[in-house]
């Protein structure tokens, strides 16, 4: 503890912390760990782990690292506490949504069951939506929307371009760190399916028209739109 301590009252440490070298930025760091374990435990959630709570909390240290300013006679501790706080609460709402979008979609697929048994066929989207009275629009979220698109690389049949190379316009994206479900929730609930519809499913756009039923110039306005938001979030 009076190792730790004397790390985190280190000002020179502190400095070449803030300056970007790392081996510093993670001894300065560690003296606040045993802080971070005692937090988590205070989150206890079926969900998520002490372990990966800390993991986010460590994340909230070093963005806090980052921006703050000990001219404000402000100890570093008590300035990183809303930074870990906030980022421990986004990782349990990330895996509370996760959780019971998880549950969502197992409920969902045992009643396409239900209904493939009644029907003695795979029911349409709409058939589903009806039978388990909701919208179109969730019952593909819940039964696609956890996969990364089959067509990310693949051409559409319409131009010819890559959904990742739409995604990235002229500049570059880092397709191995972007998370394209997270993204596709941000779009509203037509948006979504219409994306879903074209690039995980591989429908045209004139079928898509026909599913949602809208017109196919309607579609590509609506696309054209999803995609600039794609590119602005993932960019």
């Amino acid at each position: 503890m009076m190792t730790m301590t004397r790390f985190a009252n280190d000002e020179s440490l502190l400095i070449q912390a803030q300056n970007g070298d790392s081996e510093a930025v993670e001894l300065y760091l560690s003296a606040f760990v045993p802080f971070l374990n005692t937090i988590a435990k205070r989150f206890f959630n079926p969900v998520l782990s002490s372990q990966e709570l800390c993991q986010a909390g460590y994340i909230g240290l070093m963005l806090a690292l980052q921006r703050y300013d000990d001219t404000q006679n402000v100890h570093f501790m008590t300035y990183a506490m809303p930074w870990v706080l906030g980022e421990m609460k986004k990782a349990l709402r990330r895996a509370s949504d996760l959780s019971e979008g998880q549950q969502r979609s197992q409920a969902i697929a045992q009643q396409l069951g239900k209904l493939s048994s009644i029907l003695g066929r795979e029911p349409r989207i709409d058939e589903l939506a009806d039978f388990c009275k909701t919208n179109p629009s969730e019952i593909i979220w819940a039964l696609e929307g956890g996969c990364v698109p089959q067509s990310l690389d693949h051409p559409c049949e319409e131009n010819g371009k890559t959904m990742l190379e739409i995604l990235m316009g002229k500049d570059s994206i880092d397709d191995e760190s972007t998370d394209i479900h997270l993204a596709l929730g941000r779009l509203s609930d037509q948006e979504r399916t219409l994306i879903i519809l074209r690039y995980f499913r591989d429908h045209t756009q004139k079928e898509t028209a026909k599913l949602m039923k809208l017109s196919q110039a309607q579609i590509s306005r609506i696309e054209r739109r999803a995609l600039e938001s794609l590119r602005f979030w993932l960019t």
